[in-house]
């Protein structure tokens, strides 16, 4: 029988895993980094449910997946790196994308990262009743084990894409681009500085709303 974390973090087959870049993509507001956290969970039209706000949220969240689906340089990098990790590339590169945003967070924002990361987990645990089941779940093991601080180290990264090739079908692939990640990283960094201006820019130009509930906006350096 599985255990009961591995049966939750199911949730991750396929899906994006930039918690950190989504989170700095909520720009400090609570309800904007609620629907980023949970969008991958709301199917169909549940997000209606939702107050406007988290709406909001989760339609950035999917607004952010489509421009990284599609960003030229990021899609090149992936065909990359697929020989290695098959069809999980896509994932490999999100956590990847993020472990570059933690390692120079200072660029971007003048938070320490752990600050940022605590105030993040704060407010989505104050906020936890309205997630779906499964996103509460992840929280709880993401606060546990503060995911978006560990994303800074290549052995914080390691340990996660190795933690998660446990609960991904064929995850085993994940583990072939640990060996390259010391060689792979003056292109990921190449790639990041690149992708991440232009999704800041096309972010900010689709903002549903200015409320800053949580995080001051002047922490941002893009």
């Amino acid at each position: 029988m599985a255990r009961e974390e591995d049966k939750h973090l199911d949730i991750f087959e396929k899906k994006h895993m930039n918690f950190l870049a989504h989170f700095y993509l909520a720009f400090g507001n609570e309800d904007h980094l609620v629907g980023q956290f949970i969008a991958d969970a709301v199917k169909g039209n549940k997000h209606e449910s939702y107050d406007t706000e988290v709406q909001n949220g989760i339609k950035l969240h999917r607004k952010v997946d489509s421009f990284t689906d599609t960003f030229p340089a990021l899609l090149e990098l992936r065909a990359e790196i697929r020989p290695h990790t098959g069809l999980l590339s896509p994932i490999v590169l999100d956590l990847l994308m993020d472990h570059q945003l933690a390692k120079f967070w200072h660029d971007y924002n003048t938070l320490d990262l752990d600050k940022f990361a605590t105030l993040s987990y704060d407010s989505l645990n104050k906020r936890k009743e309205i997630f779906p089941e499964r996103m509460q779940y992840t929280l709880e093991f993401m606060t546990k084990h503060d995911w978006l601080s560990n994303y800074a180290t290549v052995e914080g990264i390691s340990r996660s894409i190795t933690g998660l090739s446990k609960r991904v079908t064929r995850g085993e692939q994940m583990l072939a681009i640990l060996p390259y990640l010391e060689s792979l990283d003056r292109r990921l960094n190449d790639v990041f500085r690149e992708l991440f201006p232009a999704l800041v820019k096309a972010v900010k130009e689709d903002l549903p709303s200015t409320n800053q509930s949580y995080l001051s906006i002047n922490h941002y350096l893009l």
